[in-house]
């Protein structure tokens, strides 16, 4: 019977689409995410309309890109996956880019870069952008709900069907609706002069 040590704690799923021309380099990335904890499943690819394709027939939690490839780059893959509208962590891991070039691709959205002789810091930066990522889209499902819920709300208070009114703690009336406002026999400019119950 093959034991599991106690202490081995299972590895985090994890979907990479990688934007990498090295196999060599794509091990030693996937290597780095296994030694810290994930347990990457990945896709490899080179070109601009493999990536596209890759982006629209899969879901992927992380996208690792080399920011020089041959006839592609990691600038070219960002704006390919904003143009389509994935809100994916785009990590940038290049042997070759300089601060400067780093930073412009931060400006154009890349979630952050790693050098690959500094690949220590490709775990943690991993795990940060998938904890943001999921707060933005958390974030995201509340702002449509409030959304929708105003919109219902709107839509009763235009209704005509209700009485609706918004009012301050002391109960001075800052917002009422047209069938409230006939219900009482007050117009708007009483309201605006407080002169409504």
């Amino acid at each position: 019977m093959i034991g599991v040590p106690l202490d081995a704690a299972p590895r985090k799923p994890l979907r990479v689409l990688h934007v990498e021309d090295s196999e060599n380099d794509s091990a030693l990335i996937m290597r780095e995410l296994r030694r810290g904890g994930f347990d990457p499943r990945f896709e490899r690819v080179e070109t601009r309309a493999a990536f596209k394709d890759a982006l629209r027939e899969k879901d992927w939690d992380a996208i690792i890109s080399d920011y020089a490839l041959p006839g592609y780059n990691g600038a070219a893959a960002l704006a390919d996956a904003r143009g389509m509208g994935r809100d994916i962590p785009f990590i940038l891991v290049s042997g070759t880019i300089g601060e400067e070039t780093a930073v412009d691709a931060m400006r154009a959205g890349a979630h952050d870069y790693v050098l690959k002789n500094r690949l220590s810091r490709l775990v943690p930066a991993v795990a940060r952008e998938l904890r943001e990522s999921k707060e933005r889209r958390a974030r995201r499902v509340a702002e449509d709900a409030l959304r929708e819920s105003e919109g219902r709300f709107r839509r009763l208070g235009e209704s005509g069907l209700a009485g609706i009114i918004v009012a301050e703690h002391s109960g001075k009336i800052v917002a009422a609706n047209d069938a409230f406002l006939a219900m009482v026999a007050y117009s708007r400019d009483d309201l605006a002069a407080g002169l409504a119950p």
